[in-house]
């Protein structure tokens, strides 16, 4: 038998196709395959990248953990712009022709030197309260700058009397120079007060000058009287609220500081409503450079260098006079500053501008070493006058502020101690003002962006 297969047209087409698909299938899988092989090799290439990356950032965190866990080396001579502070120097020491550096190398100097100019991170003080519904306000008026010490001295001796501190600081210093913000920088001792909102802390902006360097620039004293018209506007503004309580204003330098003991006579007394007389201690005891040295003591000193009390009205801010005394102390802290803390003073004062350098302070020297002048310093020679008598060692009677006296540790370059001070590392920002008290609402503290 014979069989003979007949095939069908579409069958045949099938056969067809088919052939052509197994033709195509094997180019097909090979490009897959090729594919899935990139694929592979970007992974694992994406892989190997991402961890050296994470062991890069790995070994960068333990240089910034290990950066972070050593302490603050004084190295100041290193700095590129160290050289900027004496521009005019030929390198023949010729300390009469240094010149006054540019506000530039001013503001660098400043911010390197912050954390040195005061002890680091102490603890804040037990600040004491004034007596609950008294019959009258007192309210302390302070200017500051690079101070911080002498500010807390300050506020420690008056505290048990004052409502409250209004605290302004420039971001400049006298000659003009961006200066750092030092109460916020160390504004974590001031933390007691802060929160029972006894401070009421105010930027200033001063009047910037980006000068170059010169071997004498014309002094600035505006920088310097700005920040107290700022605070006599904020007296005025009070004086003219009609709610406002009777009220006692200190102000004076930040270092000329009513005893404790005199200031709660003063409050005890009263000033009368429109008693113009402006007041001040009957007896001055005047430091110099710390409590190391025997002070001088004045009485009945009506001008000067003085703490003042007075009320209101008054039409201008009274400054450096009074005319009449309440019987008790006031302290003249003049150059209550670390060694640092001086070189800082020294270049942003306005009758100043450089470090000084003489035949015992070496400008460079004390770069070095700031402590290369502290026998001097607290025996009550300042570094700008080489011709100040050294003063006796101070007599174990003679009054000193409180906080010396009940923390004698806690500044010991104001003790007259070379012990030297960790610098202070910062711990975040301070949360100022934030509550509004009806003393702050009457001094427009509690809606003005000041």
């Amino acid at each position: 038998h014979s069989i003979t297969l007949v095939e069908y047209p579409f069958l045949a087409n099938q056969k067809e196709r088919m052939s052509k698909q197994r033709s195509v299938l094997p180019l097909a899988g090979l490009v897959a395959v090729l594919v899935l092989m990139l694929v592979i090799l970007q992974l694992l290439a994406y892989l190997k990248t991402d961890g050296e990356l994470q062991q890069q950032e790995q070994i960068i965190g333990e240089q910034n953990i290990k950066a972070e866990a050593q302490p603050l080396k004084w190295d100041i001579m290193n700095q590129t712009w160290a050289g900027d502070l004496f521009p005019l120097s030929d390198g023949t020491e010729n300390w009469q022709k240094m010149g006054v550096p540019s506000s530039e190398t001013v503001s660098k100097f400043l911010d390197y030197t912050l954390p040195w100019i005061s002890c680091g991170n102490l603890e804040p003080l037990p600040y004491p309260r004034p007596p609950p519904e008294r019959s009258v306000f007192v309210v302390d008026l302070v200017m500051m700058a690079y101070d911080i010490d002498v500010l807390e001295v300050r506020l420690y001796e008056h505290a048990p009397h004052v409502d409250l501190f209004i605290i302004v600081e420039s971001n400049t210093t006298q000659r003009g120079a961006v200066k750092p913000m030092y109460f916020e920088y160390y504004g974590s001792r001031f933390g007691p007060l802060l929160e029972d909102h006894r401070i009421a802390y105010l930027r200033h902006k001063g009047n910037v000058k980006k000068t170059d360097a010169h071997a004498d620039r014309k002094d600035d004293w505006h920088n310097e009287n700005a920040p107290r018209d700022m605070l006599f506007d904020i007296v005025q503004r009070y004086n003219n609220n009609d709610n406002q309580k009777p009220s006692i204003f200190l102000n004076s330098d930040v270092d000329d500081i009513w005893s404790r003991e005199a200031l709660g006579k003063l409050v005890q007394n009263g000033i009368h409503a429109n008693d113009n007389k402006v007041y001040s201690p009957s007896q001055m005891v005047v430091y110099s450079n710390g409590v190391y040295s025997q002070p001088n003591i004045q009485r009945n000193s009506g001008q000067g260098a003085i703490p003042t009390a007075w009320s209101l009205p008054k039409l201008k801010l009274p400054k450096f006079r009074s005319d009449a005394f309440i019987d008790g102390r006031g302290f003249q802290l003049s150059g209550f500053f670390s060694p640092v803390g001086w070189m800082s003073k020294e270049l942003s004062l306005a009758e100043a501008g450089i470090i000084f350098s003489h035949d015992y302070a070496n400008a460079r020297e004390r770069l070095i070493d700031p402590y290369t002048t502290f026998n001097r310093l607290r025996a009550g020679v300042r570094p700008c006058c080489p011709n100040d008598k050294q003063r006796p060692l101070r007599e174990t009677n003679a009054p000193i502020p409180m906080l010396l006296r009940e923390f004698p540790d806690r500044l010991p370059y104001l003790m007259g101690s070379e012990r030297r001070c960790p610098p202070h590392e910062y711990i975040g920002d301070l949360v100022i003002n934030e509550v509004c008290t009806p003393l702050l609402e009457a001094f427009g503290f509690c809606h003005d962006n000041l």
